[in-house]
């Protein structure tokens, strides 16, 4: 993707400020600091001419491509999908690449936002990416080691080790090795492990939306469970219950009953 143009617009009451900052300064014979301006809305632009962001700043300074502002909030536009929404404290870098700090927050719709110290934001590659991210979809919170998010595809991706709790009457610990978010669906692979109401669910993926009601967990499962071991190829989690198919067997633990 080649780099965007960019225009700046910037409130007449950040000019007057301005202007009135600096002929203060040169009265007094100091030499002007650089100039810090409010009102400060950036965009930048696709090939065909699109907007492919909107940059509003509370405050800030560009100085030789050098861009530091404060109050930030970037709205990427969405075709048929929502808009997404990022707003921080501070924003430092130049066109092509930026950090964003100081409590980020990123915004999907009503569903999933993610919550980080510090993303950064690669305008070549159109993508976000951070050391630790915090993440809520729909009933779901989980926390992840390295994000990153492709802007276009509106696809989230957490690798590293991924953890979580799915609220429902009887909550839900989850547990793997990696997950992504996309379309509505969250998917969580590597040695995943279920842990609910004294069962422990152990398989290789684990499928659900937003309202955790739903939960698939395929590719060969094993549960443990109070009195018995249950291995199917897919078990189901939903609001009626446990369904299991594909190669089924149940292993009950009679102890209890014979006293042996």
């Amino acid at each position: 993707m080649s780099r965007p143009k960019i225009f700046l617009v910037i409130s007449l009451l950040g000019c007057g400020l301005a202007v009135f900052f600096l002929l203060s300064h040169r009265e007094a014979g100091v030499e002007p600091s650089p100039t810090v301006v409010a009102g400060i809305v950036l965009y930048g632009y696709t090939d065909d001419g699109e907007i492919s962001w909107v940059t509003e700043a509370e405050e800030g300074r560009i100085e030789e491509g050098a861009e530091e502002l404060t109050g930030v909030t970037i709205r990427f536009p969405g075709d048929e999908e929502e808009d997404l929404l990022i707003s921080a404290p501070a924003l430092t870098g130049r066109s092509g690449l930026r950090r964003l700090t100081g409590g980020v927050r990123v915004e999907l719709g009503d569903e999933l936002r993610l919550m980080a110290d510090t993303i950064v934001w690669n305008d070549d590659t159109d993508t976000l990416s951070s050391p630790h991210i915090e993440l809520v979809y729909g009933k779901i919170e989980g926390r992840g080691e390295r994000f990153n998010y492709d802007i276009a595809g509106r696809l989230a991706v957490l690798e590293g080790g991924v953890s979580g709790t799915i609220s429902r009457e009887e909550p839900i610990s989850i547990r793997g090795e990696r997950a992504e978010e996309s379309e509505g669906r969250l998917v969580i692979e590597g040695d995943v492990v279920v842990e609910s109401d004294g069962k422990t669910y152990r398989c290789p993926r684990l499928e659900s939306d937003g309202s955790g009601e739903d939960i698939i967990l395929s590719g060969g499962v094993t549960a443990s469970l109070s009195d018995a071991r249950l291995s199917a190829d897919t078990i189901r989690i939903d609001q009626d219950g446990i369904s299991v198919s594909g190669s089924v067997v149940l292993d009950i633990d009679l102890k209890g009953e014979n006293g042996a």
